[in-house]
């Protein structure tokens, strides 16, 4: 459904001798995010009032920055950090025991005071003209999704559909050459305007202080025109769009379309492998009609089905469900890109057309920061780390209602994070730390010593930290980290090396 949007409501990641081994053992579970002092633009705030598990603590000035690690470990303490403009330390505790250490804390006459890290909350993300109407975009936690990146521009998401309205202010920029197999051209120019909104909720312009933010600011869009302006098409034309998209350099195929056709027609179902083959994540929407009824693209195992929610996030009555849904995610009332015979607009779109375009977006925020990652490495992830919405009719878990649950761009991007710090406490910023496991590869450590691994798979990970001029620890064993939430518990302390 579309409608003109007049007014919205407002709704409410030497070298030889020094390494220290970590290994990780992932649990897939669902736990909310911690935060961190250190590179705070990549944690979201945690809930409640202060972020558990830390306290802040500032020694008086006569007590030599150096002595902090022993006044602290005389309370049986360590500072994982220091923020050292302040000279305050920032403390690990026992979660829930962040009130009480304070306090315990400011009667040491070596202590100038103790606190919790409260939470403070940022006053401006996108500043799109509409992005405070965008109540889906906070559902999902894009907005904290968006500190740890807004979207690489070589990631391209074909809009399989009735084309795309090229001159849209907030598309036009993003677009890359397409087709329209429609009336066989170059022009795959949107004439009824279902297109041009579910490319607008997978990667409008974002941040250009007009209409919408997109899933995905810094993903393309290749328009591909299947469906004519009456909003329908036919299997040879959808097919051809999907294979043109894999060859053309597409890695995400958004399908928001489908219909009930048993039995499947093969034609389909091949264009559908082959672009799965090439590397293309392909994710179409389920049916309107509030059935079980299977509708294909969706239906197919190799395409990421999506059902919608509304306001109150749980499943939406129109949305389609059965055992071939993946994952929901918002389609009430969708602030949105639109084309009408009067020009370039905007609108609000409803079904699970628009619930698409999210998971399309999420995946090119995942593809972003790990290009390596397989087809199926990221649709593990949009499923595994979705919330459950337990008050779905079937209740928690996995059901045929939502899924694996609604879609969290935050959780998406969580990984392995920590710290690489000598043994006084300094920063060690040029150390170079490697993971071993579903996540390859290395990373140097920023200047407070702080590092990420977004996106982590489940899985169990050898984790190096090193640097030349230190020393070898033992290897510590048994840290976990939940799957969907970034690890705090990786500090790396490297020794001096004995000359």
């Amino acid at each position: 459904m579309i409608r003109t949007m007049n007014s919205v409501p407002h709704w409410g990641k030497p070298v030889g001798k020094s390494a220290v081994f970590l290994f990780l053992t992932l649990v897939l579970a669902l736990a909310p995010a911690s935060g961190s002092a250190s590179g705070p633009a990549n944690l979201p705030p945690p809930p409640g009032d202060y972020r558990p598990g830390v306290v802040l603590v500032k020694l008086k000035p006569l007590v030599a920055t150096r002595s902090a690690a022993s006044v602290l470990a005389a309370e049986g303490l360590v500072a994982l950090e220091e923020i050292p403009t302040l000279g305050v330390q920032v403390v690990a505790v026992s979660p829930g025991q962040e009130l009480a250490t304070a306090e315990q804390l400011r009667q040491n006459p070596l202590v100038e005071y103790a606190e919790p890290d409260y939470v403070v909350y940022g006053l401006g993300t996108a500043d799109d003209e509409y992005y405070s109407e965008q109540w889906n975009l906070l559902r999902i936690q894009a907005d904290r999704a968006w500190d740890i990146t807004t979207g690489d521009s070589d990631i391209i998401i074909a809009i399989v559909d009735t084309g795309v309205d090229l001159t849209h202010p907030d598309l036009a920029s993003k677009v890359v050459s397409g087709w329209d197999f429609e009336n066989d051209d170059d022009t795959p120019q949107d004439d009824h305007g279902h297109g041009t909104q579910v490319a607008g909720v997978a990667a409008a312009a974002s941040n250009n202080s007009i209409g919408i933010a997109g899933v995905s600011w810094g993903a393309k869009i290749m328009p591909i025109k299947v469906l004519n302006s009456a909003n329908w098409g036919t299997v040879s034309n959808v097919a051809a769009g999907i294979t043109y998209a894999a060859d053309h350099g597409a890695q995400i195929i958004n399908l928001s379309l489908g219909k009930r056709l048993l039995p499947d027609p093969d034609t389909l179902k091949q264009a559908v492998d082959y672009a799965y083959s090439k590397g293309c994540l392909l994710v179409a929407a389920t049916n309107d009609d509030g059935s079980s009824t299977v509708v294909y693209p969706a239906g197919y195992p190799n395409v990421l089905a999506v059902g919608a929610t509304d306001y109150n996030d749980e499943w939406m009555t129109t949305s389609g469900y059965g055992s071939y849904i993946d994952v929901v995610a918002p389609g009430q009332e969708i602030p949105v890109t639109y084309w009408s015979s009067t020009g370039s607009t905007y609108s609000l779109g409803s079904g699970t057309s628009v619930a698409t375009p999210h998971a399309a977006g999420l995946a090119s925020l995942i593809w972003s920061l790990q290009p390596s990652y397989t087809v199926t490495n990221v649709m593990n992830i949009i499923e595994w780390t979705s919330e459950d919405i337990t008050t779905s009719p079937a209740g928690t878990g996995w059901d045929e209602y939502t899924g694996w649950g609604r879609i969290n761009a935050r959780r998406a991007l969580a990984g392995i994070i920590g710290y690489v710090k000598d043994n006084e406490g300094y920063a060690v910023g040029a150390a170079t730390v490697s993971a071993d496991g579903p996540v390859t590869g290395s990373t140097t450590a920023q200047g407070d010593g702080f590092f990420r691994y977004a996106s982590a798979l489940p899985g169990t990970y050898s984790v190096t930290a090193s640097n030349a001029g230190f020393g070898n620890l033992p290897a510590m064993h048994g840290v976990q980290m939940i799957t969907g939430t970034d690890t705090l518990t990786l500090t790396f302390v490297l020794p001096p090396a004995i000359n």
